[in-house]
């Protein structure tokens, strides 16, 4: 009889385990990613080269009017980066990971058909302010430049990682940094400044509790108490006895 209750015992606070387990890592207590984004652990990160060798003329082009047509909504234009509206004249198609930091970062060793791909990808391509375009994000890499409508924050970031994945390119460190913030919905300015503050400021060392944890810490608190009540039952009977 004993023996049967401390298996009892023992499977009870298992299950409770297993329990605990499923439920910090079921889809509602997970940290989700947008689609690409979950490919940023897997990019290069190393230094950008001197570029050297670069001309536009070493990629392929992209059909303006097919974009155009794909972004057309009564007769306006929608550019997403930077939350306005245009006609048809007031917009360029933007390469996300434009053509030349694409080279910094390994397109200089590709193969005349891979720079035709990429140059006409329409997964690299989008529709933007023409002014913002040209002087702000021009061939910036995404350390340098994002979007100004935050909204906008998370799908440029995925879709650059799901490029640069693709292509095998790589990003810097500051790169990489901006990246991750961007994945989270965050500003890379305002999570270095926080950084920053943070360095000035008193370190806590207090790490989170997470789902799991607590459910760790709450299923062997209840196996605890299980094993207790039996073996308390176990020693009555044994006096009884």
């Amino acid at each position: 009889m004993k023996k049967v209750l401390l298996l009892l015992a023992m499977f009870t606070t298992s299950a409770l385990l297993v329990l605990g387990i499923l439920f910090a890592s079921s889809p509602a207590n997970a940290q989700s990613l947008p689609e690409g984004c979950d490919l940023l652990p897997e990019l290069t990160v190393e230094p950008e080269g001197i570029r050297d060798g670069y001309d536009r003329d070493l990629f392929g082009d992209y059909d303006r009017d097919a974009v155009l047509a794909a972004g057309e909504s009564d007769g306006t234009y929608y550019s997403l980066f930077d939350d306005e509206t245009h006609d048809a004249d007031g917009v360029d198609v933007d390469h996300v990971v434009a053509l030349a930091e694409a080279w910094d970062s390994g397109a200089s060793d590709w193969d005349e058909a891979t720079r035709d791909e990429f140059g006409g990808d329409a997964d690299n391509l989008i529709l933007l302010t023409s002014s913002v375009n040209r002087h702000d994000k021009s061939d910036s890499d995404a350390g340098e430049w994002w979007p100004t409508n935050a909204d906008a924050y998370e799908e440029f970031a995925a879709i650059v990682v799901g490029v640069k994945h693709e292509y095998g390119l790589t990003v810097d460190d500051v790169e990489y940094a901006a990246l991750e913030a961007l994945c989270a919905g965050d500003s890379p300015v305002a999570v270095a400044d926080g950084a920053d503050e943070g360095a000035d400021e008193e370190v806590d060392d207090t790490l989170p509790v997470t789902g799991f944890e607590v459910w760790h810490l709450l299923t062997l608190g209840i196996g605890i108490v299980v094993v207790g009540a039996l073996a308390l039952t176990i020693k009555k009977r044994s006096r009884l006895n």
